[in-house]
């Protein structure tokens, strides 16, 4: 079992920018691909999530001094975040892990197979989300086989998710042949857009409110661009957080910046993605007639839209607002702050394109996710330091506050098991 884990973990460890093009290679060749056009596909793919990384990154260092800015009262938080890493690290450790990647991947071609779903995940590197699940059980209960089977259970429920949500994933971001399988993304983004949306369509008025790239674009020419969008949005957050001059306009052409280069990044991961895509649905209307097969990927995949990097960057200072004036919050969102794009993409398709309403949702979710951090805090710390990792005090990290983790948290609790 622990060369098994070993081999696993020195495969997750090359990184999805290396990971992901091996696996895409395979599974076209798997799939009849000629080995340069599988070779092509893997390589386009690995550039783009390389760009996509890069830019991502730039996002966070740009908006890291903006941030520090507002954290001045930063001060009494006892929960550290440790960064989904720490949490990944910690959930690979557990016993039941080696198994999960194959067992998942050989129920996702079963399910195929028996048309019980549309899907297939070559998202393996997000396959923690899924080990995480199992971890957080295994640390309740100690059992191996349960584990596993919230492990695939929660797997299975991504597929189901990732089917309902393919039509209106590539019709709103244009991702042809693809669906998102991140499971914090579909299970827990998705509702608490519903619920926003559907509370803001019962207030008279309010419902009204329609800022969207497009709109804006049409009714004030070039000040509706996504690259002005883009400045605008970075110099009102650096003016809010106190910046100096040249730091308003250095943040202000970043965040432009952004905003131009996430669809240029995104366009050269369809490049490879899409003749995969179309090699896939050849390889199922063969085998099985009249059914079409969309490829699982990272939510990443949805920040080129304008309306997602734009909300995340408006809901900085409102996330900080939130994670001070909570009652009874002991987590600080430091973290969380670089991430709040993610949390945008299915708000923004749910609200199809709105930055009023995304925002709305976003927000919304900032207080979700403050709120389960607390909670699972003491869960969280005991699945990190069973692993052998040193915590300042309790910790969390990005991916624990995933619904199905949350909810599995509180009927530990409600049933005495935490």
């Amino acid at each position: 079992m622990s060369q098994l884990m070993s081999i696993v973990q020195s495969i997750l460890d090359l990184g999805p920018t290396v990971m992901l093009p091996i696996i895409i290679i395979v599974f076209g060749l798997i799939l009849g691909m000629k080995f340069g056009k599988s070779l092509r596909a893997g390589v386009m793919i690995g550039i783009g999530f390389a760009g996509l990384n890069l830019v991502i990154d730039f996002l966070v260092d740009t908006l890291e001094p903006v941030i520090e800015s507002f954290t001045v009262s930063e001060g009494g938080y006892t929960i550290a975040d440790m960064g989904w890493a720490t949490l990944a690290s910690a959930s690979w450790s557990q016993p039941f892990a080696p198994l999960v990647v194959p067992l998942i991947f050989l129920l996702n071609l079963l399910l195929l197979k028996f048309r019980a779903t549309r899907t297939l995940n070559v998202d393996l590197w997000n396959y923690y989300h899924f080990v995480l699940a199992g971890a957080i059980m295994y640390v309740l209960t100690g059992s191996v086989v349960l584990s596993l089977l919230h492990s695939l259970l929660i797997s299975v429920i991504a597929l189901k998710l990732g089917d309902v949500l393919a039509p209106r994933w590539q019709k709103f971001f244009g991702l042809e042949g693809t669906t998102c399988t991140t499971i914090d993304a579909t299970i827990t983004y998705q509702p608490v857009a519903w619920i926003v949306n559907f509370i803001v369509d019962k207030i008279p008025g309010v419902r009204k409110i329609d800022v969207n790239p497009q709109n804006l674009q049409n009714k004030i020419g070039v000040f509706g661009e996504p690259a002005i969008i883009g400045l605008i949005a970075g110099m009102l957050i650096s003016i809010i957080a106190g910046q100096p001059f040249d730091m308003i306009l250095s943040v202000g052409m970043s965040v432009a910046a952004v905003m131009i280069l996430f669809p240029r990044m995104i366009k050269l991961l369809m490049e490879g993605l899409l003749p995969i895509s179309n090699a896939a649905r050849d390889f199922a209307s063969k085998r099985f007639k009249g059914w079409d097969i969309n490829v699982g990927m990272d939510v990443a995949l949805a920040l080129g839209h304008p309306t997602v990097i734009t909300s995340g960057v408006i809901t900085v200072p409102i996330a900080l607002l939130i994670a001070l004036t909570l009652p009874g919050n002991e987590y600080f969102p430091l973290p969380l702050l670089a991430e709040l794009a993610f949390y945008s993409t299915l708000p923004a398709m749910i609200s199809n394109g709105n930055i009023f309403r995304t925002v709305l949702s976003t927000s919304a979710y900032v207080v979700y996710t403050i709120t389960a951090f607390n909670i699972m805090a003491p869960i969280s710390t005991k699945l990190i330091r069973g692993a052998g990792i040193n915590t300042p005090g309790e910790a969390v990290g990005t991916t624990l506050e995933s619904l199905d983790n949350f909810i599995l948290t509180l009927l530990a609790k409600l049933f005495g098991f935490s």
